[in-house]
C-alpha cells in the first residue's frame, strides 16, 4: 500500500510537470507578441513548432515507451537564440526579454523533468518485495483456524483480492505516460487551441488594418 501511494504521488507529480510545461509554453507564446519584428514572427513560429512536436511526436512515443530523440529541443534553442539576439533600448521590451528568458529556462527544466518522469518506473527489486510480501500475507491466512471452511476461504479470497487490487493500482501508475491510466496532453492541446485562435484573430486584425 505504501508503494501504491508512492506510485500515485509520482503519477501526480508527472501530471503537474506536464501541465506546468504546457503553461510555460503558452506564456512564452503570449510574451512573443510583445517582441519587436522580425523577432516576434520567429519566436511565435518556434514555440508553435515546439508544441506541435510534443503533441504529434513525443506524446505518442511516450505512450508506447519509445524514444523520441532530441527534435523537441531544436525549436527551444532557436527561440533562445532569437530572444538573446534582440537589441532594444525600450525599457518595457528589455524587461519583457528578461522575463521571457526566465520562463524559457523554466520550460527547459520542466521538459527535462517530463522526460525523466516518462523513463522512471518502479525498480524490479521493489516489485520482488511486493510480490513476495503478497505471497507471505496470503500464505499466513491459512494458519488461522476457523470452524467454517467457507468463512476461511472467503477471508483468504478477500485478502488476496485486496492485495491484487493494490498491485493493479501500482501497475496502472508505474509508467505515468503509458497504459489506460496516463497523463494526458490536455494542457498542450489547450495551448495549441489558443495559438490557433490567436492566430486567426491576429490575421483578422491584420486584414482590418489593410
Amino acid at each position: 500500500a505504501f508503494i501504491a501511494v508512492a506510485a500515485w504521488e509520482s503519477f501526480g507529480k508527472a501530471g503537474d510537470t506536464a501541465r506546468r510545461e504546457a503553461s510555460l509554453a503558452g506564456d512564452l507564446w503570449r510574451d512573443a507578441f510583445a517582441m519587436p519584428d522580425p523577432a516576434k514572427t520567429q519566436l511565435l513560429g518556434d514555440i508553435h513548432d515546439y508544441v506541435e512536436i510534443v503533441l504529434a511526436k513525443e506524446w505518442p512515443a511516450m505512450e508506447i515507451g519509445a524514444p523520441f530523440g532530441d527534435e523537441g529541443w531544436t525549436p527551444l534553442f532557436k527561440f533562445h537564440q532569437v530572444l538573446t539576439g534582440i537589441r532594444t533600448s525600450d525599457a518595457m521590451q528589455v524587461a519583457m526579454v528578461t522575463e521571457t528568458l526566465t520562463r524559457l529556462n523554466s520550460l527547459y527544466d520542466a521538459r527535462r523533468q517530463r522526460i525523466l518522469a516518462a523513463q522512471d518506473h518502479i525498480d524490479p527489486t521493489v516489485w520482488a518485495v511486493v510480490l513476495l510480501g503478497a505471497f507471505i500475507t496470503i500464505t499466513f491466512t491459512y494458519f488461522f483456524g476457523m470452524e467454517s471452511f467457507l468463512m476461511h476461504a472467503l477471508m483468504t479470497t478477500g485478502v488476496a483480492l485486496a492485495l491484487a487490487l493494490i498491485i493493479v493500482l501500482i501497475l496502472a501508475f508505474d509508467y505515468p505516460f503509458r497504459g489506460e491510466v496516463q497523463v494526458t496532453p490536455d494542457g498542450f492541446r489547450d495551448v495549441q487551441h489558443n495559438m490557433e485562435t490567436a492566430g486567426i484573430k491576429f490575421s483578422h486584425s491584420a486584414e482590418q488594418v489593410r
